[in-house]
């Protein structure tokens, strides 16, 4: 792959009430087709538990990684 892209965040990143082929990580995969686009979003979470998620996950994601963090107020 070219690039990696994670995301992170609650429920509207992980898609929650939606099919697979409906959520923002399901397109943006579909514009940036040579990159591999990683869902670690879970429902319910907000910006603390994300911190502890990729603070967990730091030997999966790699220094040129991409992260985006969506959350809703």
């Amino acid at each position: 792959y070219k690039d990696v892209i994670n995301f992170f965040g609650g429920s509207i990143t992980f898609g929650w009430g939606l099919d697979d082929n409906e959520t923002l990580p399901f397109f943006t995969q579909q514009y940036f087709s040579n990159s591999q686009i990683n869902n670690y979003a879970i429902s319910g979470y907000g910006a603390h538990q994300v911190y502890t998620q990729i603070t967990e996950l730091k030997d999966l994601i790699g220094d040129g990684d991409y992260c985006i963090f969506t959350y809703s107020d």
